[in-house]
């Protein structure tokens, strides 16, 4: 959960410093920089055994609760960051570039992480669960491709997912998200065809999972468009003389975007 926690504490941080422009670009530091350093210096954990594997099987149960959790974690964290980028003053363009970048990762990295898991169980809730993840982040295609594609054909010539020996990784990350969309629709569209079902018919599951990345994209951009003006329609007690909730409080942040 560290992709939930650290984002909020640093925009707690960065309000109470005041380097708010500032802040958001020293946190993808952090992301990119200090934390692979980090890791180097520590070096790999061979202290697991097969105990250890066999123990975590044994808590499959605690492991599906907190990869679950992450869907109220992403949308905890999406409707915090919008109350941020709204209702906080002296946030300028190079600011918010900075907070877009940095939160952006953590959503993604939240979202997709937990997804990948999500979408190799047997039960059905959970693979739902994993696709509303990916819908989330607009990366519907690698629930097909992934599970269809990559598991099928890894590490061969015909697995564009998996990386060439020497390519580099920025050559791989173009090859494999050009890749990963055309051939979820390659897959299902052959699915469907020994069903004897049509490609744009209501069996398609990528239509159903793009549908749902085009709903929550507009309501994502009406929710960073319009924050601002819903505290302005409240007349309770608590806001300050600008209309505006008080930024240390979370909770009450968190509160009014329920509303």
């Amino acid at each position: 959960m560290a992709e939930l926690i650290l984002p909020i504490g640093a925009i707690q941080l960065a309000i109470t410093s005041g380097y708010i422009n500032l802040s958001g670009w020293c946190l993808a530091f952090i992301l990119f920089t200090g934390i692979p350093i980090v890791e180097h210096i520590i070096g790999v954990d061979s202290t697991h055994t097969i105990n250890d594997l066999k123990e975590s099987q044994e808590k499959y149960s605690y492991y599906s609760i907190l990869t679950l959790l992450c869907v109220p974690s992403v949308i905890v964290l999406s409707l915090y960051s919008a109350h941020f980028f709204s209702d906080t003053p002296g946030l300028n363009w190079i600011g918010r570039i900075g907070w877009m970048i940095t939160i952006g990762i953590c959503i993604a990295a939240l979202a997709l992480c937990a997804a990948h898991e999500l979408i190799h169980r047997k039960a059905l809730l959970e693979r739902l669960v994993g696709g509303f993840l990916l819908a989330f982040v607009c990366h519907s295609d690698f629930m097909v491709t992934h599970i269809r594609g990559h598991h099928a054909k890894v590490a061969t010539p015909s697995d564009r997912s998996s990386a060439r020996f020497g390519q580099s990784l920025y050559h791989f990350l173009l090859q494999s998200y050009r890749y990963s969309t055309a051939n979820a629709w390659v897959l299902e569209n052959e699915k469907l065809n020994r069903r004897g079902y049509s490609a744009l018919s209501w069996h398609n599951e990528l239509i159903w999972w793009n549908a749902l990345s085009i709903v929550l994209c507009p309501w994502s951009n009406v929710l960073f468009l319009f924050r601002s003006a819903w505290p302005r329609l409240l007349c309770r007690p608590g806001f300050r003389s600008d209309n505006r909730p008080p930024h240390n409080k979370l909770f009450s942040a968190l509160w009014i975007e329920a509303l």
